[in-house]
């Protein structure tokens, strides 16, 4: 169950997210993106200092403003993804905080230590996958 959304700032984080991705040697990987590895950081560099902040225990959100129904989903990192809008902006970001690399990101924003992201996501019971 998804708590309520609360407003946070996010900014020092989109900024360090943003180098992050800029700084990999992996531009081979981007081709036949809907999107380029240069517009991903510009967008990241770009968003708005406060996003509301929702968390599940095993997944959580930035939400930038409205969503866009239409998002094409970007890995950003590992445990890190995009929804980006039909208009090139990024709506939202997602972490999944049973990765410890997604969670560490996460942190940076909540303030809350890695390991109480990554220990409420332990504590549920397995995802259950549609066959």
């Amino acid at each position: 169950m998804m708590l309520e959304p609360k407003d946070i700032e996010v900014s020092a984080m989109a900024m360090a997210l943003a180098v992050e991705v800029e700084s990999r040697d992996d531009d081979a990987d981007w081709i036949g993106e809907a999107w380029s590895k240069d517009h991903i950081v510009e967008q990241l560099r770009t968003l708005p200092a406060i996003a509301a902040y929702a968390n599940d225990k095993r997944t959580a959100t930035l939400t930038f403003g409205e969503t866009d129904h239409h998002t094409e989903i970007v890995d950003i990192t590992v445990g890190v993804t995009a929804h980006v809008g039909s208009n090139g902006a990024v709506a939202c970001l997602e972490f999944d905080l049973t990765c410890h690399q997604a969670a560490r990101w996460l942190s940076q924003a909540t303030g809350e230590t890695p390991s109480a992201l990554e220990g409420a996501a332990a504590e549920l019971p397995p995802k259950r996958v549609r066959t």
